[in-house]
């Protein structure tokens, strides 16, 4: 197809009354997912972050030799095919983040325990990918703790029911609904000129610490004047279609397979059909779950003392998240995207807030990065631990997402050995 031919994704196909969004084509190149065509961002490049609130023990993640020539260690063998495609990165932290498990509500932010909360990656890089998508991101989780942050240090809920989260995806709500929204959209833009012209009334008048309150809010304003306007924009195109069955929730906590499983499946047909290339979920259950040979709770489990079976309960649990991760990377590489695959314009990143969930450290934390055109197939060895930001990782990614950040959170700088292809 030639690149030539000047075409985006609100262009359909029709048949039998039913239009259809058409997926990524090489004739989009240098148009946004609305129509404007735009010689910027002339590919789709997309990133995965995935947070696991009990950890991952360490001796079965970490590789005992750092570079290329790793032995693998148990979850790793797990991803044997994907040796070449995946960085495992060892002695990385958050300066300053203490607090066990609260911390994950920092892991992808960085910002230091005592300070507000900053904005996370993912609200970072969805200020410049955002645009080009129906959702400028999309946060998932199994509960409601909420990994996203605004540049306010205000959360950005998580959504935990997934038949929700395919609802607005993929369901065609008909005419009337998009009425409907079209009416919702209009009052709520005629109350938000209500409440702006107040403020601008009031800001001749007011003392310098209430100009900056207000300064806030204008700023707040004009967020959700651009949230409104690009939802008003989308009204009219079609949502993309599924040959999927719509997804159930699960009400059974003990379902942490098939939950977590559902979470992967949004993930994947998200950025399949380009909805958004933003994504953030959380993996976490204190509770029981169905994997056989476990007869213990796994928040229980993480808290393993390095008893024996409970070391190897806990390593079942994890082994099948790795499996699940695996999976997920095999879906990503066997989808085409013009001359490329999915995962190559994928960064996925998996890792957790806790380093050692049975003592509850917040040092060393597992990092795993895949895809992304990043040079892989190797073991990233920090030595001493601790010394380098996680946020450095954070830097790498959001530079090879075409976003040329000189700095995020507590970074020093780019990750050192983590190079593009």
């Amino acid at each position: 197809m030639s690149n030539s031919l000047s075409i985006t994704r609100r262009t359909l196909l029709k048949s039998a009354g039913v239009a259809v969004a058409l997926p990524w084509l090489e004739a989009m190149r240098g148009a946004s997912a609305q129509g404007a065509e735009r010689e910027a961002n002339p590919e789709p490049r997309r990133m995965v972050l995935i947070n696991l609130n009990l950890g991952l023990y360490a001796p079965a993640f970490f590789p005992q030799q750092a570079g290329k020539n790793f032995e693998a260690p148990d979850y790793l063998k797990i991803l044997d095919e994907f040796r070449n495609d995946y960085t495992v990165i060892s002695g990385l932290s958050h300066p300053a983040v203490v607090g066990g498990h609260a911390t994950e509500a920092r892991i992808f932010n960085g910002t230091p325990s005592s300070q507000k909360m900053g904005i996370s990656l993912d609200q970072y890089a969805a200020k410049f990918l955002g645009e080009f998508t129906r959702f400028d991101t999309l946060p998932i989780g199994m509960g409601n703790t909420s990994l996203s942050w605004s540049a306010d240090g205000s959360p950005v809920p998580a959504e935990s029911r997934m038949s929700a989260v395919f609802q607005r995806l993929f369901a065609d709500e008909g005419a009337s609904s998009k009425v409907a929204a079209k009416r919702t959209l209009d009052r709520s833009n005629s109350i938000l000129d209500l409440v702006n012209g107040q403020a601008q009334r009031l800001a001749p008048s007011i003392s310098k610490p209430d100009r900056a309150k207000l300064d806030e809010f204008f700023t707040s304003v004009r967020e959700v004047e651009r949230r409104l306007a690009k939802s008003e924009s989308w009204l009219k195109t079609p949502k993309p279609r599924v040959d999927v069955k719509p997804l159930v929730d699960l009400s059974s906590r003990t379902e942490f397979i098939a939950r977590m499983q559902n979470l992967f499946d949004i993930a994947y047909l998200s950025l399949k059909t380009d909805s958004t290339r933003i994504i953030t979920f959380n993996i976490f259950e204190q509770n029981s779950v169905k994997v056989e040979g476990v007869n213990n709770g796994y928040h229980n489990l993480s808290h393993h003392g390095k008893d024996p079976a409970n070391v190897n309960q806990l390593k079942l649990i994890e082994g099948e998240i790795i499996a699940h991760l695996r999976d997920f990377l095999g879906r990503l590489k066997q989808t085409q995207e013009d001359d490329s695959t999915l995962l190559d314009r994928t960064t996925v990143l998996l890792t957790s807030n806790l380093g050692n969930a049975s003592n509850h450290s917040n040092k060393q934390l597992p990092v795993l990065l895949a895809g992304g055109r990043f040079q892989h197939g190797q073991h990233l060895a920090f030595d001493p631990p601790d010394t380098t930001p996680l946020c450095n990782v954070f830097v790498s990614m959001l530079r090879q997402l075409g976003i040329e950040s000189e700095s995020f959170g507590t970074s020093t700088g780019t990750l050192k050995g983590l190079e593009v292809v």
